[in-house]
């Protein structure tokens, strides 16, 4: 049986900007259970860092978790 390590669920992440809001970070889910290993591929602004920002909870001022779950086991 794996062990979870890392579970996302519906995870939405927005930044504010002088044009409005502008979501970054759209329904993610995933789970990353223990021996595993992710690599995380996409265009540039897709959305990849602030995944990482918002799995450590380091989203800068304008960064804002609207909806979804970081569960961290260890």
């Amino acid at each position: 049986m794996s062990k979870e390590l890392l579970s996302i669920k519906n995870l939405i992440v927005e930044y504010s900007t002088i044009r409005g809001k502008a979501r970054v970070v759209n329904k993610v889910n995933l789970t990353i259970n223990k021996s595993e290993v992710l690599c995380l591929v996409g265009e540039s602004g897709c959305g990849k860092s602030t995944l990482g920002l918002s799995i450590l909870q380091l989203l800068p001022k304008t960064g804002k978790t609207i909806n979804g779950q970081i569960i961290m086991s260890g």
